[in-house]
C-alpha cells in the first residue's frame, strides 16, 4: 500500500534541504574565518598610490642584478645567498621577515649575518616546519634591494 505525499511530508523535506543548507554554510563560514590571517594590505587604495614607484624600483633593482636565493635545511635552518651583477656580496645588511601565508604562525624576523665559510648569510634561528613567505631586505653600498619568496621545510 502507498501513502500519500501529504503537507507534512513536504514540511519535513523543507527542514532536510535547509538544515544541510545551513549546516555547509555554517561549515564553510567558520573553516574561512579560522583560515584568514588577516588583512594583506591596511589600506588598498594607499598602497595603490604607490605602485607605479614599486613597479620602477623593482626594474631599477633587475637591471643592476640583484639576485637573492634563500636556502633552508631540513632542520629550519635559513641561508640567504646574495649576489649583484653575477658577484656575491657580503657585509651587506640583511635581514628576512618570515611569514605564515594563512597567519596560524606568528611572523618572525631574522637579522642575518654574513658566514664567509657558506659564501651566504645564515642565522642562529629556525623555522618551524611549514610553509613560509619570505621577504629579504638587502641594503649594500647605498642600495637596497627587496626580494619575495616562499619555502616549505
Amino acid at each position: 500500500m502507498i501513502k500519500r505525499f501529504t503537507g507534512w511530508h513536504m514540511l519535513g523535506v523543507m527542514f532536510v534541504m535547509f538544515g544541510v543548507i545551513i549546516s555547509v554554510n555554517v561549515i564553510m563560514a567558520t573553516s574561512a574565518i579560522r583560515g584568514f590571517g588577516g588583512v594583506t594590505v591596511d589600506n588598498p587604495y594607499v598602497a595603490s598610490q604607490h605602485y607605479d614607484q614599486w613597479i620602477e624600483a623593482g626594474r631599477k633593482q633587475a637591471a643592476a642584478g640583484w639576485k637573492a636565493a634563500p636556502l633552508v635545511a631540513k632542520d629550519g635552518t635559513l641561508t640567504v645567498m646574495l649576489q649583484r651583477a653575477g658577484e656575491t656580496i657580503g657585509g651587506a645588511d640583511v635581514a628576512v621577515r618570515a611569514r605564515h601565508p594563512f597567519g596560524h604562525a606568528p611572523e618572525r624576523t631574522f637579522v642575518m649575518r654574513w658566514d664567509a665559510a657558506s659564501r651566504g648569510y645564515v642565522t642562529d634561528h629556525k623555522l618551524p616546519e611549514g610553509r613560509w613567505e619570505l621577504r629579504i631586505t638587502a641594503k649594500s653600498a647605498g642600495d637596497t634591494a627587496y626580494f619575495d619568496d616562499e619555502v616549505r621545510i
